[in-house]
Parts: C-alpha cells; sequence; structure tokens
C-alpha cells in the first residue's frame, strides 16, 4: 500500500472522482460530478481513466508475490475488485448520462473519451461492481451495464429507476451501447424493452430481468443512508468474488468473452454516425455496409475472376435532394449519374452486369448509366407505390448481392448462417529498404504489439499521450543505447571478439568488413579510441571517428568541468547518449549516470539487483554493505522505459553531485533490472532523470528540485552543453544551480515558457529554415530530451523537412546525402538555432562508403499531436540549454566557438 495514498481525488484541481481503500483487494471509486454526477469529458479523461489506471497498477504491484512465487498459498496478493459507487450523500443518483454539453460539440468524444473508458471496464483485470444509489439513466446506465456486476438499492424509501431513455428524447445510440447491450443481455425480448421501449426498470423489476445481480435491503433507512447501505451490500459480493482475479487470467477470459462487443466498441464511432435524410424516408444502412459496398464498386476485376462466372449484384444506398445535391457521407463514384426522384425519397442504384459478356469496346460506366436510367429507375417507380419500399430494399439487397462479396461478419447478422467460409487471404506488402533505421523500426514494432498485448491481456490500448511519454523515455536511443541493446544470443546481434553488442549499423559493419576495427572490449568504461582523426565538415562525409564509435562502442571521458557545480559530460559511442559521474553512500563511491531531461527518476542498481542473466552485471552498486548511511524504505517503484525497465525499492542516502552535498536524498535502488540496463555493456550504473518530478514514478523531488529547496543552490536550474564526438573537445558538462557562461554567446540567450504540463520541457517553435529559406510549418512545439538522441518529426513535417535538405523521407524512415551542406535552423524565441550538417548525417547505410547515403537525424514519428516534435540531440548538440522548474521556463543559446 505503501506507494498509493488514499483517499485520493481526481482530478487534482476541484476534484469530481474519488478512490478509497477501505480493506486490502478492495477498492471504491466515488462518482460526484454535481448532484447527478453526470459523465463529462472531464470526469472521463481527467478521473475515471486515470483511477482505473492507478487501481490497477496497485493490484498489479499487490501480486507481485504471487508472480514471486510466495511461499504462502493462503496468500491474498492478487485478490481484488473496485466499486464504482454514485456520490454517497445522497441517494437520488447513481448517474444521469452524458453532461449533453460536453458532448454535443465534439465529433471525436465517442472515439477518444466514452468509448475507451467503457472498453476499459469490459476488459478490467479485477472484478468490478456498480453499486446503483439511485436513479440510473442512458450512459449511466452503460456505465452500470458495462460493469461485471450490478447491485441496486431496492427503492424502499426513495424511488429509483434503471432507463435507456434516448428513444423518448429522439437521440440515435452510439454502435458502442448497441454492442454493450447485446453483450450483457441476451433476450430479444428485454433488449427490445430497454433500447426500443425505453422503459424505466424498477429494482424489483431489473432485478427479476437479471439486469442487476442483488438488491440492498433500504428498509427501515433513514435517507442519508441509503447509499451506504447499497455500498455494504456491493462489498460483501466484492468480498465473495475478490480471489476470482488471483491468478491473472479475470481480464484475459473477459476479453475473448466480450471479444465482438470490444471489436465494436473500440471500432470507429464516426463509421457508425447515421446522416439524418430529409424528409419522411428514415432507413438508411450503416456507413460501414455503404463504404464496402463503394468499395466493391470500384473494384478491379481480373481477366480470371470469379465475377466472369457470376452476376456482379449490388445496392447503392442514397439519400437523394431536388437540387441533385450528393451526401458527403455517401462514397459514390464520381462517373455514375443518378437522377433525382421527388424531394425526400430515397434513390437506388443497383447495379447488374454480366462482365464476362460486356463488348471489349463498351463503357463500364456507360453501360451501368444506361441500366440505371432507362431500366431499374423507371421499374422501381412502378413498384415502391404497392410495396413498401423497406421491405423491397431488403429483398433486393439479400437476393441479388453474391454471398461470397459481403465480408463474413455482415452475412452472419443477415443470415444468421454459422457454416464454415472460405476468403483469399492478400499479403500486405510494405516497402522497406536497407536504409530502415532500426530504432525507427523496432519502435513501430512495439506499438503494434503493445496495443495487440493489451487487446490480449485485457488492459487498455495505450494513447497517444502514453506513448509519447514511452517516447520520452529514451525509447529513441541508436547503435549503443539502453533502447537497443538486448540479451539475445551473440550469434543473433553481432557480437566481436571481446564480447561488445553490435546492432544495426554496427552490426552490417562487423559482417561486411572485418577489418573495421578491433573494438574496444567490453571491459573498458573509460576513454573510447580517439586515434581516428574527426572532421569538421561534411564534403568528405561521415566522420571515422563516428563510424568507429558505432562500431566499438564504449565511452568518451569528458574533460574537467570549467564552471562550478557542473559535471562533465562522457559520450557514449557516437552521440549516443551522455554520462556524468556523481558520488553516493558513505564512504562515497562513483557511480555513472545517464543524464536525461525527458524523464524524472532518480535509480541505481542495488546490491541485491536481479535480471534474466542473473545478477545485474559488472555495474557499481549500492546497498547497505557498501554504504553504512544506507536506509532502505519499504515504498515500491517501478519505471518502464519502452525496450527496459527497472523495480525496486525508494531509499536514502547521501548523494554528492560536483561538490554539492545533498545528504538523505530519497530516490530510488533496482531489485530488478531488464537485461537492457543490466548487462555489462550498458556504460552506466543508473539514470538520472532532470525533468520535473510531477512526472516521477517515484513520486520523489529529482535531484536538482531537492538542491533548491535544501538552499544548496539558488534556483532548480539544469544547464546543458552537449558535446559532439566528431569534434574532439570532450567539453560537455551539465550544471546545477545556474549557466555556464563560458558555454554560450550572452546576447544570444532567449528564455521560452514550457507549454507541456505533464513535466517534460517543452516549448514552441518559431519557424523552421532550410537555408535560410522558411519551410513553412507554423504552429509546432519541440520537446527538448537530452536522453532522444534523433529528431523526431510528425511523418508530413518530416517529409516536407527532408526533401527541402535534398534527402528522402517515407512514413518509416529518412534518409539524407552523407555529404550534405545544407543548413537546417530550429528557432525559438524569434531566435534562429542551426543544425551543423554533421548531425543531420548521422551514420552511412553502408559502413565502407561513408560519402554515400546515410541514415538522417530527422525521422518521421507521431508522437503526439501533429504538431509535436521530439527534438533530441542532433539539435541540442548546436545550443545551450537549459531549464528552470521554479519558473517553468527553457532558455537556449548560441554555443561559443572554440
Amino acid at each position: 500500500m505503501a506507494p498509493f495514498d488514499y483517499p485520493l481525488s481526481l482530478p487534482s484541481s476541484q476534484p469530481i472522482l474519488t478512490i478509497t481503500y477501505p480493506q486490502s483487494g478492495l477498492w471504491i471509486i466515488e462518482l460526484h460530478n454535481g448532484e447527478d454526477s453526470r459523465l463529462s469529458a472531464r470526469l472521463i479523461d481527467d478521473a475515471l481513466r486515470p483511477a482505473l489506471d492507478v487501481i490497477e497498477k496497485h493490484w498489479r504491484n499487490n501480486r507481485l508475490t504471487v508472480l514471486r512465487g510466495s511461499p504462502d498459498p493462503k496468500s491474498n496478493a492478487g485478490e481484488g475488485a473496485l466499486i464504482i459507487v454514485g456520490k454517497r450523500d445522497q441517494d437520488k443518483f447513481f448517474s444521469n448520462g452524458f453532461l449533453y454539453d460536453s458532448v454535443k460539440d465534439n465529433p471525436d468524444f465517442f472515439n477518444d473519451t466514452a468509448n475507451p473508458l467503457y472498453a476499459r471496464l469490459l476488459a478490467f483485470p479485477v472484478p468490478t461492481i456498480a453499486a446503483i444509489n439511485g436513479h440510473c439513466f442512458a450512459a449511466g446506465f452503460m456505465l452500470a451495464l458495462a460493469c461485471d456486476y450490478r447491485v441496486m438499492t431496492d427503492g424502499t424509501r426513495r424511488r429509483a429507476w434503471l432507463c435507456m431513455n434516448e428513444v423518448h428524447f429522439g437521440a440515435a445510440w452510439p454502435f458502442s451501447f448497441v454492442a454493450i447491450l447485446n453483450a450483457k443481455v441476451s433476450e430479444p425480448a428485454l433488449r427490445r424493452r430497454i433500447a426500443l421501449e425505453g422503459h424505466r426498470f424498477t429494482p424489483t423489476e431489473a432485478h427479476a430481468a437479471g439486469i442487476v445481480d442483488r438488491l440492498a435491503n433500504c428498509s427501515g433507512t433513514s435517507v442519508e443512508l441509503g447509499a451506504e447501505i447499497v455500498l455494504k451490500e456491493a462489498m460483501k459480493l466484492a468480498k465473495e468474488i475478490s480471489a476470482l482475479p488471483k491468478q491473472g487470467v479475470w481480464g484475459t477470459i473477459k476479453t475473448f468473452l466480450y471479444k465482438d462487443c470490444l471489436e465494436a466498441v473500440r471500432s470507429d464511432a464516426r463509421e457508425h454516425v447515421l446522416p439524418r435524410p430529409p424528409g419522411p424516408a428514415k432507413l438508411l444502412f450503416p456507413r460501414n455496409i455503404v463504404k464496402w459496398v463503394g468499395d466493391i464498386l470500384k473494384r478491379k476485376v481480373s481477366s480470371d475472376s470469379v465475377w466472369h462466372r457470376a452476376l456482379f449484384n449490388t445496392l447503392f444506398l442514397k439519400s437523394c435532394r431536388q437540387d441533385n445535391a450528393t451526401h458527403p457521407r455517401c462514397p459514390i463514384p464520381s462517373h455514375f449519374k443518378i437522377a433525382p426522384t421527388r424531394p425526400g425519397a430515397i434513390c437506388i442504384l443497383r447495379l447488374r452486369s454480366l462482365y464476362k459478356f460486356l463488348p471489349p469496346s463498351s463503357s463500364v460506366a456507360g453501360r451501368i448509366t444506361d441500366l440505371v436510367s432507362h431500366c431499374l429507375l423507371p421499374l422501381l417507380r412502378s413498384i415502391m407505390k404497392p410495396l413498401s419500399f423497406a421491405l423491397l430494399l431488403l429483398a433486393c439487397f439479400l437476393h441479388f448481392t453474391p454471398a461470397d462479396a459481403i465480408p463474413a461478419r455482415i452475412r452472419r447478422q443477415l443470415q444468421g448462417n454459422s457454416g464454415m467460409v472460405t476468403v483469399p487471404l492478400k499479403r500486405h506488402h510494405v516497402s522497406r529498404g536497407v536504409d530502415l533505421h532500426p530504432q525507427v523500426s523496432t519502435q513501430q514494432h512495439i506499438n503494434r504489439a503493445s496495443k495487440r498485448l493489451a487487446r490480449m491481456t485485457g488492459r487498455e490500448e495505450p494513447s497517444e499521450r502514453a506513448l509519447r511519454s514511452e517516447l520520452h523515455k529514451r525509447l529513441y536511443l541508436l547503435e549503443h543505447g539502453p533502447g537497443s541493446r538486448s540479451g539475445a544470443p551473440a550469434a543473433a546481434q553481432g557480437l566481436n571478439s571481446s564480447g561488445r553488442y553490435r546492432s544495426g549499423l554496427a552490426a552490417a559493419a562487423v559482417m561486411g568488413n572485418s577489418t573495421m576495427g578491433s573494438g574496444m572490449g567490453n571491459s573498458t568504461k573509460g576513454t573510447g579510441n580517439g586515434t581516428v582523426a574527426g572532421g569538421n565538415g561534411t564534403s568528405n562525409g561521415v566522420s571515422p571517428l563516428d563510424i568507429q564509435a558505432a562500431i566499438s562502442g564504449g565511452v568518451t571521458v569528458a574533460k574537467p568541468p570549467t564552471a562550478n557545480n557542473s559535471l562533465g559530460l562522457d559520450i557514449e559511442a557516437n552521440d549516443v547518449a551522455y554520462i556524468a559521474t556523481v558520488q553516493i553512500g558513505t564512504p562515497p563511491r562513483d557511480f555513472k549516470l545517464l543524464m536525461d531531461s525527458g524523464s524524472a527518476d532518480f535509480w541505481v542498481a542495488g546490491e541485491n539487483c536481479q535480471s534474466q542473466q542473473g545478477g545485474c552485471g559488472n555495474h557499481t552498486t549500492l546497498g547497505a554493505q557498501g554504504s553504512s548511511s544506507f536506509v532502505q524504505s519499504s515504498q515500491q517503484f517501478e519505471v518502464t522505459y519502452g525496450s527496459g525497465a527497472v523495480q525496486g525499492l525508494l531509499c536514502q542516502d547521501n548523494v554528492n553531485i560536483a561538490g554539492l552535498a545533498l545528504n538523505n536524498h530519497t530516490f530510488g535502488v533496482a531489485t530488478a533490472e531488464s537485461i537492457q540496463f543490466a548487462s555489462d555493456t550498458t556504460p552506466f550504473d543508473g539514470l538520472m532523470g532532470l525533468a520535473q518530478s510531477k512526472l516521477s514514478q517515484e513520486k520523489v523531488l529529482t535531484p536538482v528540485e531537492s538542491l533548491a529547496s535544501n538552499k544548496i543552490i539558488q534556483s532548480p536550474v539544469t544547464s546543458f552543453k552537449i558535446p559532439r564526438l566528431a569534434d574532439q573537445l570532450n567539453d560537455g558538462e551539465v550544471t546545477f544551480g545556474g549557466l555556464d557562461a563560458s558555454k554560450f554567446v550572452a546576447n544570444t540567450l532567449v528564455t521560452i515558457p514550457n507549454v507541456n504540463n505533464l513535466g517534460f520541457w517543452e516549448g514552441a517553435m518559431d519557424t523552421i529554415t532550410v537555408n535560410g529559406t522558411n519551410a513553412g510549418l507554423t504552429g509546432r512545439t519541440a520537446i527538448l530530451d537530452t536522453g532522444t538522441t534523433l529528431i523526431l518529426a510528425p511523418p508530413s513535417d518530416a517529409q516536407k523537412v527532408m526533401q527541402s535538405l535534398g534527402g528522402a523521407c517515407d512514413a518509416q524512415q529518412c534518409t539524407i546525402p552523407c555529404t550534405t551542406k545544407t543548413s537546417l535552423a530550429l528557432s525559438f524565441g524569434n531566435a534562429s538555432f542551426a543544425i551543423d550538417p554533421r548531425d543531420l548525417a548521422v551514420l552511412p547505410i553502408d559502413p565502407n562508403n561513408p560519402t554515400g547515403t546515410c541514415t538522417a537525424g530527422i525521422q518521421p514519428q507521431q508522437i503526439g499531436t501533429a504538431t509535436e516534435w521530439l527534438v533530441g540531440d542532433v539539435f541540442l548538440k548546436n545550443a545551450y540549454f537549459s531549464t528552470n522548474v521554479a519558473t517553468n521556463q527553457i532558455s537556449l543559446a548560441k554555443l561559443t566557438t572554440n
């Protein structure tokens, strides 16, 4: 329980939801968004969904003892249940449905807000119980139905109804509501009463119909106590079922049980929005069927197709107006001409062509037009009078459409046929050239796999915000960064004779040219090979020093810093990451830490650290044996960095940062590390996150914030001078509490506000220029992250910039000539900062051809909105970068020349 403090109110400002934890394994969510707990976008996005995240994480932490093999078979670790209740100081409402004002003007409300909530509840890994303490209408009813169990007041003291009343006020159901109702209510007559009649179910009726599992006996209680009686009954049920999720398969089983429902809930809600036709005609097919029909109309028919041996029969439904206007939601091919009938009527386009007998010179469009205008429409006009148009439409659709042309799901809906169906599978080929950067490709696979895994395990699919957060936590390190290390066998990964890991370019170089250098050896954690001359221009292509470092890895040690309160930044491999040395413990020992402005957690490996390979490598570790001032707590932490993760306990010990003594500082000591951090080839012992502490998973101050709060430094300022290996200056440093004036040109310093409210450092970009010409990309923002090697831009932006630079870019990768001299500049605070062309050409595709084609320093990746960039060291090597937590500001300046 230690890492989770209850009661927890969400959001922190003006809370409208409270989580309590009255006993082990039982969580209660109380909705108090006004008296009737309306489901607003704020309640769902900022309170309910985050609350489910907190509860799931807490449950999984509790269950860790089971995963680690608890010696006590009767341990209650992994047990759990969640109760959702309306405002507890009243018993009039559980929830009165959506807050209309937050829904009506938001076309993405169901896609981005409501449906993810329902999907999360449907597959939540612990049992969920709706404690219905009053009226439960519309979306509130659906919220209760998405839960696993429902306990309701018996209504003896105050009336309470369950009702889907949309039919009474003219609101169409979203597709997700239909799917949930069909999944949870099996009897057609009962579904009709709920959906089409809008019946108000009393508690007794709801219990008899099986909608509600239990009724709470509220007779003899006061009105004020009614909600508590319902909650107590729900807690009794929770105790009975709390052991069900103990083995970790509750959510997985639900995912399969509600598979079709979840697919429907997670589908694009806009695909199922039905336009209201003019006049009295109101029978329209859902847009997904219309789109499917449109796709069939545009199908290319090959000479050996089965369509040559059968009639091509289909329907196309279109709402027509007197002025011949086409409805924007009907994707009818532009070459079909349809004459409108009387206003308000519905036109039908029925195509019946035997392609086998079409003359070679015949125009398909012309033939169809003739069939429609001269045959089909007059026939339909004559038939419409005596027959119901709706019956005619359904009969035509079922009779004339070939069964093989109907998707399996729709055919089952229309025919109820459970027979076997065979369909052809077409290979979807995605071109992947040899210049695809391994980190870009890997992360795309990780994102896709993460979504699939979430669906399989019953968890909510990662949102754009979650994916963005993972990216900020070092997903895009090149070659020897933590994001690319692997514990795969040496033969698969490409090891040199001394065991040093190689991937991507490095592995290709080893296999393609065995004379490219002997490597540095895994025992080398000091100076890299500096015998290869580096160049300052790109006329000769990529510097041999960079190529050698990419192959050999290792660390190039920084020169002693020139300013007070500063640490030198060692360079990992070819500008992959930057490492500083701090002293921890009593007696103090050196720990090499990766400096990361894109995360906010500080941790080192512990003495009892374990990984897949056993221990945590040859790293310096921290614990009571090595430090007399070490104090370990029982509070757990866990940080996931995309392809790597650490887990452990918080501790207190003395930390010395550049001579600044931070005694009894609270940070993490890892008891478990993934192989990416535990490997002997990983050149650092831990990580120091220097974003804002509100991003921290440890929930403690960052070192710079702690230094400032203890008055050791004047302000929580962190400043970076990021070095470049090819310069061979080794002058990188990080300064705490201020700026090193010797590293930048004073009159170029600009300060801009941080526009990110999550804890990252993000500034507005004024312009992006190529050779002094504005690229026309406005309104962009950049997250500045020392822990990211590349610049990641939305694909359309990356494409535009790379074309201007003379490079090539598709949806997955960007390349550029290794000899480029084109200038790219990013502007912040009306000051332009140019990127050295050497940083734009990262590494050659062919290591034997340093003047050929290179992987580019800019890569396409949608990390957030279409205007958000993730800007890493490719840019930061070209500017002095400083952050201030107190003022929530970012400063940039041009570097001094040496």
